[in-house]
């Protein structure tokens, strides 16, 4: 038996920009970040590799020079706190933050909206912004708005559209875009379980019945006797039952090689996901996933997260503080820390007392 998911590999969309009339198109059919979206709600594990990384860069606490990070800054009831972790969330998730600015009649930026990133699109020369739902479908239609400009006071509704650094074209480039086929893998490999749930799994055991053919009634009897008994009520075993001539007359039962195929469905499953914590520069530990000798320590923890936050968590923070420093807040992250003083008991405190 051979695990094949070529098929959902051949289906990864590649992220190419081409101009279209006055947008640049992402993707084959300008749908290339709804397949991103889709690898983040399917593969919790890459899920959960793109939450970690947004609570060690939003820290233990953000602070704003110029307001309280509670006020809420827009008419989606968002305090500042939120938009500022929602900006750090999309950056990470695919490489870009897209934040709608609003200002008064007097030409001060008063609301703040971090828009989905995935419905951005723009033109060649990156001067206007095209807002839509709908991109990859014929009847998408989008809201057309200007790229922000700080010295402009008179525009009153504009976008400000940061990329990563990594970045060639006029889209933002994810890190860990480079394994997208493996989160890809590991969304086929969610989908083979549930499929095998449903089905009963794949057949372990060929019995060989070597009495004689019975007619297709008494085949049926003994089928329904085999499965009834070995199988269970949820079907979790399977048989492949076979009926001859021979005279032997005893029974014979040959193994299908189900091990191997666990084996190598295992080995894929752990390739996908290291090469995920290497496109995230992630040390597992950071994850809380403990390592090969089963040792978690405090040691361990410290200095993979000092590494983390040399060459990750400090330049995203960087260029979110840039962000919002275009807006005229200036944003700072409390370091994240982990209190790992042992809780005193509370029997010994009354002991003392």
């Amino acid at each position: 038996m051979v695990l094949d998911f070529s098929s959902a590999v051949d289906y990864i969309p590649t992220p190419v920009e081409k101009v279209n009339k006055d947008i640049v198109i992402y993707g084959e059919n300008n749908d290339f970040p709804n397949y991103v979206n889709k690898c983040i709600d399917e593969c919790s594990f890459l899920s959960t590799l793109i939450n970690t990384a947004t609570d060690y860069v939003t820290g233990n606490a953000i602070t704003c020079e110029e307001m309280d990070v509670e006020t809420e800054i827009n008419d989606k009831d968002q305090t500042l706190y939120e938009v500022v972790r929602r900006c750090v969330y999309d950056y990470i998730s695919f490489g870009a933050i897209a934040l709608q600015i609003l200002r008064n009649p007097y030409g001060d930026i008063k609301k703040l909206v971090p828009l989905k990133v995935e419905n951005i699109r723009t033109n060649e020369n990156e001067t206007e912004y095209y807002y839509s739902s709908k991109w990859g479908k014929y009847s998408a239609k989008s809201i057309t708005y200007e790229k922000f400009d700080p010295s402009n006071k008179n525009q009153k509704n504009s976008i400000l559209y940061i990329k990563a650094i990594n970045t060639r074209g006029v889209y933002g480039r994810a890190q860990w875009f480079s394994s997208l086929e493996d989160a890809t893998i590991l969304m086929a490999i969610n989908e083979f379980n549930e499929a095998s749930l449903a089905n009963g799994f794949a057949a372990s055991t060929v019995i060989s019945l070597c009495e004689g053919k019975p007619t297709p009634e008494e085949m049926k009897k003994v089928e329904d006797q085999f499965r009834q008994k070995f199988s269970g009520s949820k079907n979790a075993a399977k048989f492949i039952l076979t009926f001859s001539d021979s005279k032997e007359g005893l029974p014979q039962f040959t193994k299908i090689g189900f091990e191997s195929f666990v084996d190598q469905y295992k080995e894929l499953q752990l390739t996908s996901r290291d090469n995920l914590f290497v496109a995230f520069r992630m040390n597992p530990i950071l994850t809380g996933v403990k390592t090969t000798d089963g040792i978690f320590s405090e040691e361990q923890f410290k200095e993979a997260f000092a590494l983390y936050n040399k060459t990750v968590i400090e330049p995203l923070q960087r260029d979110i503080k840039k962000l919002f420093k275009k807006c005229g807040l200036t944003i700072n992250f409390v370091p994240f820390e982990i209190d790992w003083a042992p809780k005193e008991d509370n029997t010994n405190i009354l002991n003392k007392e």
